[in-house]
């Protein structure tokens, strides 16, 4: 059932239920029947959940989010609660849960309520543990109270319990796997206890009888105040564990245990671990021999102690003895016995006057607990007074201070001398011995033999030096160092020097630095990252850290333990690293290092070095001077710093830097970044997909193979792709950028620089100054941007922009588009069919070999098509266009234009202004369109038009077609058998040499044949405007159209007369040799006047005739 959003109320019958209830406040009610999975999902919900004995069913509730309630209904007894039954409640956020019996609910309250509580008040709850059980899971708190009959009951998973058992016999079963905190039974009469798996500590009163098991954990038990006789296993863990009166048997387990009895004949086995039995609460004396593993009468009762290691007496008169196991025996006050035996002891008299008997093997006479300073000399045998009794020292080796100030003397055996907080004054006397002087100011005098000075319990790091044999602070006071040849760190970061002795210096735990200085010295740093420092060497040293045994260092034959890292001296060093992670550090001197394997750091201090890295992730630091820097296999980072440096970045993605100085930085394999920093440089980034940085200075930047990216920074750099698809920056100065193979993108930057694509498919970008820009082969993209820059685009169909200011522009070989962009540009397409745009400013264009299209655009542009048929736009400005050879287009567009065909068949259209158009050689088309234009065909048989304005056209050679279109136009045919067309406007037409035919048109024009057979057509509406023939001579006709002249068929005699008017209603047409009027009447002599329509000059007037005219 999925019931999604709402408040829903959510009844189920038998079966096996899955219930999803969703958002809102719901209310969930479940049969007695079937395994049932309940999800109250977010709201304020009921769940109501019903059980019977013989039909036992089995609920799994999450309650989800919000405040919600549980409610357990039982339709049986009360009596048969929980028979065969397992209930499993789990945490919610919020959840109460509520027990009823046939509707009436039973003295049951807050079970479970928000995470923190439980508190659970039990009547005849669980009838018997064999039949079921109420299991409580992830439960904070839970407080159980039971009433008067005896009951069995299993917790499982909660932190803390308390179990008041009130009153019959009552056994708890606790599962602690989960604890972190306490149990605590009281009032119960004879109770079990089972605990496993965690931590515990219990409070335990009333009990009569206690049978107890732990896991694993460190617990503390504490049943002193009951006289029962218990049973305790603790299992695994540092256990506490202390019983009162009665015949106890504890079981400690694993473990550093301690087992205190109390009265009573106990057993106490410590089982694995150092364990100790105590004594401590004893009311008299009590004497202890661990080397009896029976029962022995200790005046506590009669104990049987196994695997005891050590004893803790009262603070009575105590006989301790130990074993041939290392034992601590502590005597407390009294006069104590205390005998060692076999094993390295410890032993603590205490206040008292105590026999301190070391035994064999190599013991200690611990005063650490000591409240005052004592004065303890090993020298010394009988008894003597050391501040805490008069005590005698037996076969004692060592000696642990106290707290305060001690004096500690040694004798000639080989002695530990200990001493804690206080000044104190430690006198090690004949042997080789350790002094340990700890906090404060302590006077440390080695005396005969090789001594050791130690600092190893030091809470923070020290800094000792043996060169001084005065006091000097050492981290842990102000100590004064006698006759010392050895020195003990701390598990710190110490610093420790030698001196001219053969020292041994160990670091121990902590990043130590270890100076032998000179003598054959022992350098053991110890765990953690260690440094063998010959920064003090009066000469170069040769150290390698692979060598583990005595090497000559040039400083003594020195043996180097656990070292890591190295120093070198002021002077000319070699140092080796091995397998580890080193730290090779350099000082003045040329010196030579050797990284090895691991990931090291090398620095080679001031002069010239020369710094190996080898296998590893390493990072190499020149320093100053001119070094030279080899990173080896690994990601390595490299820097050259101050000096003329050289460094090679080898196998793996490396980062090198060059820094100050004029250096040069190669790659190598892998990926690398490079930076050259000042100076004059030279990176290679070779194999890999590099990144270079110039950085400042004239450097020289080469990506080699692959697909490189090369920023040449401030200078005049020279930047070198190389093979592969390359990134190429010039950055500021006068830059020299070559892509050579690959699809490259070069930006040149700041300055004068020159870019060169070469091989491939480049992007080339000038940016700023006055840039020379080559694409080479390829399709290439050129952008001159700022500044006077100069493109050639190479072989290949390219593109190019000029950008701003004033460009040269060379498409080259190719079909290539070519933009000049503002300013005054020069663009030459070059071989193919190229695409020219001068776009703004005064540019000159020429299109080269190749069919070209050229765009003036704005400005007073020159366009020149040159070889191929080309299309010539001029765009606005006074534009001068060249068609040359080839069919060329070519269009003035706005301005006063210049166009010239050139050679073989053109096509010019002036555009708008006042153009001059020039058709050149071959049969050319020229429209001379808006403006008063002046257009010539020059040679050919061209078509003219003059468009509109007041235009000139000028057949010259061939035969020509000239119309004159809008505007007083003069139009002149020149050589050849023209046709010439004034149509609108007042035009003055001259057919020039050649058989012409000359229409005016609408207007009043001037027609002059000149020379030839001339044809003078009269097609346009009369009435209006009247045209004048200028030179109408032999062999010239008049031609009338038809459909104008309609009354006339013919011109004959008859209907031709030579007059003012018309004589006979025949006559049509009428020349008034006078006048030079030529009339045209429809009617003859008739009343319809005649219609002026022409005006005839004749140098004979007895040439015009019936003959002169053609129909």
């Amino acid at each position: 059932i999925d019931t999604g959003t709402g408040d829903d109320v959510i009844t189920t019958g038998g079966g096996d239920d899955i219930i999803n209830a969703g958002d809102g406040d719901d209310i969930i009610s479940t049969s007695s029947f079937g395994t049932n999975t309940i999800d109250a999902g977010t709201g304020n919900d009921v769940i109501n959940l019903t059980f019977t004995k013989h039909n036992p069913a089995s609920h799994k509730v999450d309650g989800g989010t919000g405040t919600d309630t549980l409610t357990v209904n039982y339709s049986e007894t009360s009596r048969y609660y929980g028979h065969g039954l397992s209930y499993k409640f789990y945490k919610d956020d919020n959840t109460n849960v509520l027990f009823k019996d046939n509707s009436a609910f039973e003295e049951i309250n807050n079970v479970i309520n928000n995470k923190e509580y439980t508190k659970f008040v039990a009547e005849s709850l669980i009838t018997d543990y064999k039949y079921g059980y109420l299991e409580f899971s992830n439960i904070e708190n839970q407080e159980i109270v039971g009433r008067d009959a005896s009951r069995d009951l299993f917790i499982h998973n909660t932190v803390s319990s308390v179990f008041n058992g009130l009153g019959g016999n009552d056994t708890v079963y606790a599962d602690l796997s989960d604890w972190t905190s306490d149990i605590v039974l009281t009032n119960t009469q004879e109770d079990r206890i089972s605990i496993t798996e965690k931590d515990n500590a219990l409070s335990i009163q009333n009990i009569e009888r206690l049978l107890l098991k732990t896991g694993s954990g460190n617990d503390h038990i504490d049943n002193s105040i009951n006289n029962t006789n218990d049973h305790i296993d603790t299992g695994t863990g540092d256990d506490v564990i202390t019983t009162g009166g009665g015949d106890d048997i504890i079981n400690a387990g694993d473990g550093d245990d301690t087992l205190n009895g109390g009265t009573g004949s106990d057993i106490l086995n410590g089982g694995d671990g150092n364990d100790t039995a105590s004594f401590g609460d004893a009311s008299n004396g009590v004497v202890v021999d661990l080397t009896i593993t029976k029962s022995q009468n200790t005046k506590q009762g009669n104990d049987t102690l196994i695997d005891i290691e050590n004893l803790q007496g009262s603070n009575y008169d105590d006989v301790l003895t130990g074993n041939t196991e290392d034992n601590v025996l502590k005597g407390g006050a009294g006069n104590d016995t205390l005998r060692a035996g076999l094993g390295n002891d410890i032993l603590n008299g205490s206040v008292g006057d105590d026999i301190i008997d070391g035994g064999a093997d190599t013991d200690i006479a611990s005063f650490v607990d000591a409240e005052n300073g004592v004065v303890v000399d090993l020298r010394i045998t009988e008894t003597q007074n050391t501040g805490q009794g008069n005590d005698t020292l037996i076969d004692i080796e060592n000696l642990q201070g106290s707290n305060y100030d001690d004096v500690l003397t040694g004798n000639a055996e080989d002695n530990i001398l200990k001493s804690g907080a206080g000044n104190d004054v430690l006198s090690a006397g004949l042997g080789n011995d350790t002094l340990c002087g700890g906090i404060g100011d302590d006077v440390i005098d080695g005396s005969s033999g090789t001594d050791t000075a130690s600092f190893v319990d030091a809470e923070n790091g020290v800094v000792v030096d043996l060169r001084i044999t005065e006091a000097q602070n050492t981290g842990q006071g102000n100590d004064t160092l006698i006759d010392i040849e050895k020195l003990q760190g701390s598990n710190h970061d110490d610093v420790l020097t030698g001196n001219a002795e053969d020292n041994v210096l160990k670091g121990y735990a902590g990043n130590d630095t270890l100076n032998g200085g000179i003598g054959d010295d022992i350098l053991d740093g110890g765990s953690d990252t260690d440094t063998a420092s010959f920064v003090d060497a009066e000469n170069g040293v040769v150290v390698d850290l692979r060598i583990t045994e005595s090497q000559n260092t040039g400083q003594g034959n020195d043996t180097l333990i656990d070292i890591e890292n190295l120093q070198g001296s002021s002077y000319d060093d070699v140092l080796t690293g091995n397998a580890e992670d080193n730290v090779l550090k350099g000082y003045a001197g040329n010196d030579t290092f050797y990284g090895g394997m691991g990931d090291d750091k090398l620095s080679g201090g001031s002069e010239n070095d020369t710094l190996y890295g080898g296998i590893g992730n390493d990072k190499v630091y020149g320093g100053t001077g001119h070094d030279k820097l080899y990173g080896g296999k690994g990601d390595d980072w490299l820097s050259g710093y101050h000096g003329n440096d050289i460094i090679y970045g080898g196998n793996g993605n490396d980062k090198l830097y060059g820094e100050d100085g004029d250096d040069r930085l190669e790659g190598y394999h892998g990926n690398d970044m490079i930076y050259g920093g000042n100076g004059r440089d030279k990176l290679y980034g070779e194999s890999g997909h590099d990144t270079l940085y110039g950085g400042t200075g004239d450097d020289k930047l080469s990506g080699g193979s692959e697909n490189d990216t090369l920023y040449g920074g401030i200078g005049n750099d020279k930047v070198y792709g190389g093979t592969g698809h390359d990134k190429l920056y010039g950055g500021k100065g006068d830059d020299w950028l070559s892509g050579y193979h690959g699809n490259d993108i070069i930006y040149g930057g700041n300055g004068n620089d020159k870019l060169y694509g070469e091989d491939g498919d480049d992007r080339l970008e000038g940016y700023h100054g006055n840039d020379m820009i080559y694409g080479g082969n390829g399709r290439d993209k050129l952008y001159g941007e700022s500044g006077h820059d100069t493109l050639y685009g190479g072989a290949g169909d390219d593109k190019l922009s000029g950008g701003s200011e004033n460009d040269t522009l060379y498409g080259g070989i190719g079909n290539d588009k070519v933009y000049g962009g503002t300013g005054h540009d020069k663009l030459y397409g070059g071989k193919g069919d190229d695409w020219l745009s001068g776009y703004h400013g005064n540019d000159i264009i020429y299109g080269g070999n190749g069919n070209d299209k050229l765009y003036g655009e704005d400005g007073d542009d020159r366009l020149e098509g040159y070889h191929g048929n080309d299309m010539i736009y001029g765009g606005n400005g006074r534009d001068k266009l060249y068609g040359e050879s080839g069919n060329d287009k070519l269009y003035g567009g706005a301005g006063n234009d210049k166009l010239s065909g050139g050679s073989e068949n053109d096509t010019l259209y002036g555009g708008i202004g006042n153009d001059k158009l020039y058709g050149g050689t071959g049969n050319d088309k020229l429209y001379g369109e808006k403006g008063d234009d002046w257009l010539s065909g020059y040679q050919g048989n061209d078509i003219i038009y003059g468009g509109n304005g007041n235009d000139k056209l000028y057949g010259e050679d061939g035969n020509d077609r000239l119309e004159g279109y809008h505007g007083n136009d003069m139009i002149y045919g020149g050589n050849g058998n023209d046709k010439l067309f004034g149509e609108l406007g007042n035009d003055l037409i001259y057919g020039g040499n050649g058989n012409d035919t000359l229409y005016g048109g609408a207007g009043n024009d001037i027609l002059v044949g000149g020379a030839g057979n001339d044809v003078f057509v009269f097609d346009t509406v009369i009435g209006k405007d009247i045209d004048t023939i200028r030179d109408f001579s032999e062999g010239d006709k008049i031609q009338l159209s038809d459909v104008i002249f309609e009354d006339v068929d013919s011109v004959t005699s008859s209907n031709f007369v030579v007059g003012k008017s018309a004589q006979d209603t025949d006559d049509r047409l009428i020349y008034n040799n006078t006048t030079g009027e030529l009339l045209y009447d429809a009617d003859g002599s008739g009343s319809a006047s005649a219609i002026h329509f022409a005006n005839i000059y004749l140098d004979d007037n007895g040439l015009l005739n019936c003959n002169s005219f053609i129909v």
